[in-house]
């Protein structure tokens, strides 16, 4: 995704995935969620004039080109953070500049972007927008489809929390934290899978008896973070094996509240993580 200047971040943070929403969809499948939470951008960009359309996956784009990214992430609580940047003089074929800096090595998969299949706000409407323009534009979105919405500054200890826990973030080094490998000692599997919203990693750590110590799963997809680590502890002092894969991936995603988007049939994952691909 593109962030920083030319860029507007929005951000929805709730209780839960249908909180929202009408009673009648509270009984929506994840790949349904993004369709429903990007109808306010949608709304808000078409009274901007840009008749804009959420056609699936991760993008929204207008006449077929890539205008917004979005992206859900669930916790154990079941509280849910819908995101969204949107393009607003800058646009996704800019980014691979931006990943030139953060990933000098070349370490991360990237999505080439064009002209022609990626634009902005500013090249569209043929002007310049502000960002409180578009901020408004997509708070009175949110507000057609979701009622009554009420407008407030954050306070100065928010601000101060929120400029405390970015740095603690940064110095973490989350950034990197799916690429850390667990067992450097250890012979390592690795396989990539192009896939529905990119690229997807699984690096295997084995074992000297062909046992699984470490797994992880990175890359373009969408899918909660806590899924993610239960699959990966899983998979821990399993054989690495199709079977005891397959059998991981089914125990952890027949929980109801786990998701794994952007690999199309899970049977795809098993794949990638069994290295058969």
């Amino acid at each position: 995704m593109g962030a920083g200047a030319g860029w507007l971040g929005l951000a929805l943070m709730l209780p839960n995935r249908t909180a929202l929403l009408e009673e009648d969809d509270a009984r929506l499948k994840p790949d349904q969620i993004m369709n429903r939470y990007a109808r306010g951008i949608l709304a808000g960009l078409r009274s901007l004039g840009l008749d804009c359309f959420y056609p699936g996956r991760d993008a929204i784009t207008f006449e077929h080109r890539e205008i917004a990214m979005c992206s859900f992430e669930t916790d154990p609580s079941g509280a849910m953070l819908f995101e969204s940047m949107l393009a607003m003089n800058r646009g996704m074929e800019e980014t691979v500049h931006d990943l030139e800096r953060i990933d000098p090595e070349g370490a991360l998969p990237f999505q080439m972007y064009t002209s022609e299949s990626a634009t902005n706000l500013a090249g569209e409407l043929h002007r310049e927008v502000e960002f409180d323009e578009l901020a408004e534009a997509l708070a009175a979105g949110y507000q057609s489809l979701l009622g009554e919405t009420r407008a407030r500054e954050l306070t100065t200890s928010e601000t101060a929390e929120a400029t405390s826990r970015g740095r603690a973030l940064v110095s973490s080094g989350w950034l990197n934290d799916r690429m850390r490998t667990a067992h450097p000692s250890a012979a390592c599997k690795k396989s990539r899978l192009t896939a529905q919203l990119g690229a997807i990693e699984a690096e295997v750590a084995l074992d000297s008896d062909g046992t699984i110590a470490a797994a992880t799963i990175s890359g373009d997809f969408i899918a909660n973070s806590s899924a993610i680590a239960e699959l990966e502890n899983e998979l821990r002092g399993k054989r690495f094996d199709l079977g005891a894969v397959s059998r991981a991936v089914t125990k952890t995603f027949a929980r109801e509240e786990n998701y794994f988007l952007g690999a199309g049939d899970l049977s795809n994952l098993v794949s990638l993580i069994a290295g058969v691909i």
